[in-house]
């Protein structure tokens, strides 16, 4: 999550056929956890979690719904950040 492939992450985050969706799922809520729980400082990774927002629609995934509905809700103060989760896969 370097900014230089959230296309590619989103895509794979989308695609149920790919054996590794889960872990590109998991980036999309790395990049959103690392974001708040650096006080939503960094500008350029504000933008870009923005642009991934706009582009689910109702084709996507139900895992990138869940994702998107829950980064707004922790966007918005209605829901924290749980470290383990987001930022660490569970471990």
């Amino acid at each position: 999550m370097n900014g230089k492939n959230d296309e590619l992450v989103l895509k794979l985050a989308n695609t149920e056929s790919c054996p590794k969706q889960e872990f590109f799922v998991h980036c999309l809520y790395y990049l959103v956890g690392d974001y708040v729980n650096a006080g939503m400082r960094d500008q350029t990774k504000g933008q870009r979690i923005n642009a991934l927002l706009d582009r689910v629609d109702s084709r996507s995934s139900s895992e990138v719904e869940v994702w998107r509905a829950r980064t707004l809700a922790a966007l918005n103060g209605g829901e924290s950040i749980d470290p383990t989760e987001w930022l660490h896969f569970g471990m």
